[in-house]
């Protein structure tokens, strides 16, 4: 048979990652009905409608990004058009340490985040149009990237821009 386990952290308190465990118990033996139970750690982490981002250069992510502007047009929660402008300035890099096992997984790099735990107000669904500026030596750069927020409470953890 098979076993689906959804995990949806819905309240973004003061921890980004809420961990729980499931206790799966089956038969080991059909002839004697030995049982035996696995335990498997999950991990999840809240968020609203959103995205987190990371700028880098030459494939690596920078330590300060100049400014960060994200246009976002689309439908709230509610099913209402909505647009709404977000702004970022001086982004300095952050970590996410995620806990023990998952930390190759959910450990990363970031500059800004909209719909997470630093900044947990929902997003609308639709279109993001960012804009970003980063110094390379005495010279400012601006690239524009595009993307969509899929629908309500997805969250896209992997946005990236690459100077």
């Amino acid at each position: 048979g098979s076993l689906s386990v959804r995990f949806l952290p819905s309240e973004m308190l003061t921890e980004r990652f809420h961990q729980a465990q499931v206790d799966v118990t089956y038969i080991k033996d059909p002839f004697t009905l030995e049982e035996e139970t696995l335990s498997f750690p999950i991990i999840g982490e809240a968020c609203q409608t959103g995205f987190r981002m990371v700028v880098r250069a030459g494939g690596v992510p920078v330590d300060n990004v100049l400014k960060i502007t994200a246009t976002m047009k689309g439908l709230n929660a509610n099913g209402k058009k909505s647009k709404v402008n977000l702004k970022q300035i001086n982004a300095t890099r952050r970590s996410i340490d995620a806990p023990a096992p998952f930390v190759d997984d959910l450990s990363t790099v970031y500059h800004a985040e909209f719909g997470a735990l630093t900044n947990s107000a929902q997003l609308p669904t639709g279109e993001v149009l960012m804009k970003v500026q980063y110094k390379i030596g005495n010279k400012k750069k601006t690239k524009t990237v595009r993307f969509q927020t899929v629908d309500t409470c997805s969250f896209n953890k992997d946005v990236v821009v690459d100077f």
